[in-house]
């Protein structure tokens, strides 16, 4: 990690003094720090993020100067600050039905085809779903909706969507399950009338939903369950790591796979290159990588 950051060629003119005056070494430490944690890598546009993130917390938990801030986040009694940086610095907003032709691949041809396979093998009848780094919960939520719809008229399938995240803060918000209304203006009144409560300017998602999906953090650099999954959406949180961390992750993605199962990565990342044996899969607009049935 360099140590020639200067401080000054990231901020504007406008930050307060604390921050342009910030030790570069106590950055990049703290820097490392969140790296470690969670495999972000801080180019020019996430420093920026970071200290704007910094300025805010400083006078919110403190008296202003982030210096004194860090400091006290690096030290062994920062933990729970720690945590609550890297709570605001990870939180994205999403939406529902998000990327539609990825959505089309999953309802149209991933779960037809896990379905199809099963029977031959007379395999067992649940589909398990992995949402990781799913935020607020809107992608978990349309998970579960979508198979529930492919599924509804296929006799004894069971739908489990097993969301995670590394912010107990975004969880919060998917467990509570209630978004503004105007998040779904393009859903089909047949879908809204199925699985979201009208509460006027807001919707709540539904019992049927809530019972099938399970929100739990999850730090993707740490180990993960022994848990198998059919189709696995984890969309623009690798485009933020090292090319190493990318190839460590989609090998672990791999190896959670059921034979045949699929990986959901964003439109702009790619698993070129990185040596994992997954196939790829161009289909109803969408993209995905499948592993070898």
């Amino acid at each position: 990690m360099s140590t020639n950051f200067t401080i000054s060629s990231l901020v504007t003119s406008n930050e307060p003094p604390s921050v342009t005056a910030l030790p570069s070494p106590l950055l990049e430490e703290l820097i490392q720090r969140i790296e470690q944690r969670t495999m972000m890598l801080f180019g020019t546009e996430r420093r920026h993020h970071l200290l704007t993130t910094l300025s805010s917390r400083s006078r919110l938990v403190g008296n202003g100067d982030v210096q004194s801030y860090i400091q006290k986040v690096l030290s062994p009694t920062g933990d729970v600050e720690f945590m609550s940086l890297i709570d605001v610095l990870t939180i994205n907003e999403t939406s529902f039905f998000r990327n539609v032709p990825q959505m089309n691949l999953f309802s149209r041809v991933a779960i037809p085809e896990i379905v199809a396979r099963r029977r031959n093998q007379k395999g067992q009848t649940r589909l398990n779903v992995w949402s990781a780094a799913c935020s607020t919960g809107q992608e978990a939520y349309t998970l579960a909706i979508l198979a529930n719809e492919a599924l509804r008229f296929v006799p004894a399938w069971d739908v489990r969507v097993f969301a995670t995240d590394i912010s107990p803060t975004v969880l919060e918000v998917a467990r509570r399950a209630v978004y503004p209304k105007a998040r779904l203006d393009t859903t089909p009144p047949e879908i809204l009338s199925r699985y979201f409560d009208d509460l006027g300017d807001e919707i709540r998602v539904k019992e049927v939903l809530k019972q099938m999906t399970t929100f739990q953090t999850q730090n993707l650099k740490e180990s993960f369950s022994p848990m198998t999954y059919d189709v696995i959406f984890c969309r623009n949180v690798m485009i933020y790591f090292s090319r190493e961390d990318q190839a460590k992750l989609a090998q672990r993605f791999r190896e959670r796979l059921t034979p045949g199962g699929f990986l959901f990565i964003g439109h702009s990342e790619s698993l070129q290159g990185l040596n994992v044996d997954l196939q790829l899969r161009l289909q109803e607009g969408g993209v995905a990588y499948q592993r070898p049935a």
